[in-house]
């Protein structure tokens, strides 16, 4: 049974007592992390103790979804001295920056810790008993879409979910959510309150809006829409009413902490 534990969900930074964008997808005794903001790595522990980690995957390299991998890498190395860990870390990162993110991120002192990765565009990928299939989306720097599949090799029929990672509209997006029965949209183009007399925030480019994101699970005909990497002064409600009119059935916003069977 395939199951999503959201950790963080907001985006380009976490509110009090919020975290950025992180999602544990397990399977059986497998149990992979995609992405890793700011307050994902206490989210994490919440959930399940970080050593039984089969894999750490990064979409993009954008601070708000691999930023706390630095405190990771210091979680993972007192692991290893302490002869906890049995082997390498699984990390998949994308390939474009790779070297950048290795030398700069991992760092030669812990660069034992991990077996390294690269993710790119139609690349598919087993870690354990779940099975990944990325995607290259339209964003501000390569970032890669997912859909998540049991198994060392994809089922017929859809998979049992995308996350779209960071995306604005593209038709890599459309035929994404067209392979799948749940949609992980982002959703961060979603407007935010604003101080009384202040002028609200623009919508940020390379996003998603609630309505968007409603359209195309509309369009694609899935299951269920779960909205996330929202900005921490955005209005739950309103992004799930503005979406579910678009999707013409209802939406959600995917809850911190709440786990999702798939």
């Amino acid at each position: 049974m395939l199951e999503l534990t959201v950790i963080g969900n907001q985006g380009p930074y976490a509110g009090p007592g919020g975290a950025c964008s992180g999602y544990l997808f397990s399977c059986g005794s497998t149990a992979v992390l995609v992405d890793s903001g700011p307050g994902v790595m206490s989210g994490l522990q919440r959930q399940i103790d970080f050593r039984d980690l089969c894999g750490i995957i990064i979409s993009h390299y954008h601070p708000d979804h691999c930023s706390d991998f630095l405190t990771m890498r210091y979680a993972f190395h007192y692991a290893s001295l302490c002869g906890q860990l049995p082997g390498p870390v699984p990390l998949l990162i994308p390939e474009p920056g790779w070297e950048d993110f290795v030398r700069d991120w991992v760092g030669q002192q812990y660069a034992g810790l991990f077996d390294v990765g690269l993710i790119r565009d139609g690349h598919t990928v087993s870690l354990g008993d779940l099975r990944f299939e990325f995607t290259l989306m339209a964003h501000s720097i390569p970032s890669y879409s997912m859909l998540v599949w049991e198994g060392a090799a994809p089922a017929a029929g859809r998979a049992p979910v995308a996350y779209t990672s960071d995306t604005g509209q593209c038709d890599a997006l459309r035929r994404l959510a067209a392979r799948a029965r749940v949609l992980l949209a982002e959703a961060a183009a979603a407007r935010v309150s604003a101080p009384l007399g202040a002028t609200p925030c623009p919508p940020a480019p390379g996003h998603l809006s609630p309505a968007e994101a409603g359209a195309v699970a509309r369009a694609a005909g899935v299951d269920r829409l779960i909205l996330t990497h929202l900005h921490p002064e955005s209005r739950p409600l309103e992004i799930e009413a503005v979406a579910s009119e678009a999707m013409g059935s209802s939406a959600e916003v995917a809850q911190r902490g709440r786990r999702y069977t798939l």
